[in-house]
């Protein structure tokens, strides 16, 4: 069963890192990643990047590959906080609405990959096609720009 009576789960949420190595957060909660960047089924729905500072490392770079691969195969691309500068980082927001902490921040660490300043929209969360956006602060807007097209039509939030 799903969340509501007669609905059946469509989606199992599953967690890709680096490596299989545990990950605690800042806050302290601790995953063991069900994958790494090699070995990711090819029937995912969607990857999901959640914020943080490891974006602007060099270990990161490993993902961009992935997110590309995603986009082509028009599946859901969503990042919050850092990680949506990390798509501009890497140019994935330059041709589609999108937003981020700020502009300016978005432009200071995205560096010279990111142009699509014109395509900016100061908002909470903003969905173009399959990528979704968010600033740090809007966890639920967030949830809710990607979960309302996994959701069955007679589902309602």
């Amino acid at each position: 069963m799903g969340v509501k009576p007669g609905c059946p789960i469509k989606y199992k949420v599953k967690t890709l890192s680096l490596s299989k190595d545990p990950i605690s957060s800042i806050g302290g909660f601790r995953v063991l990643p069900d994958y790494d960047i090699n070995d990711l089924p090819n029937d995912y729905a969607g990857l999901i990047l959640i914020g943080g500072m490891n974006w602007f490392l060099p270990e990161a770079n490993p993902i961009a590959s992935l997110v590309k691969k995603a986009i082509a195969e028009n599946k859901l691309v969503a990042g919050i906080c850092n990680a949506s500068v990390y798509l501009g980082m890497h140019g994935f927001l330059n041709h589609v609405k999108h937003t981020s902490n700020t502009l300016d921040y978005l432009k200071q660490y995205a560096g010279t990959q990111y142009t699509g300043e014109a395509n900016y929209i100061n908002d909470q969360a903003v969905r173009d096609n399959n990528i979704v956006t968010a600033n740090g602060n809007a966890l639920w807007n967030f949830a809710g720009r990607f979960y309302i097209n996994w959701m069955p039509q007679h589902q309602k939030l």
